[in-house]
């Protein structure tokens, strides 16, 4: 390939893309995906928050319970 060849090729990709519109082929526009990604942070900030709790309870269970054993064996 020549690159007489290569610089027909850019022109003609060139004149395809400028007749098509750029927007998404899904027609999601920058709005829309802008709250997407903000929708998809959340998710992933509360999967986080969630994660968070669960391992402070089952801390807090587990402390709870050697508290209440230890209460049990220094009354008896």
């Amino acid at each position: 390939m020549t690159e007489q060849d290569k610089q027909e090729i850019a022109e003609i990709m060139a004149d395809v893309l400028a007749t098509h519109d750029r927007g998404c082929p899904n027609g999601i526009d920058a709005e829309t995906a802008a709250t997407l990604k903000a929708f998809a942070e959340s998710v992933r900030t509360g999967k986080k928050t969630a994660l968070k709790a669960f391992i402070t309870l089952a801390i807090g269970a587990i402390c709870a319970a050697i508290v209440a054993g230890a209460k049990e064996l220094f009354n008896k």
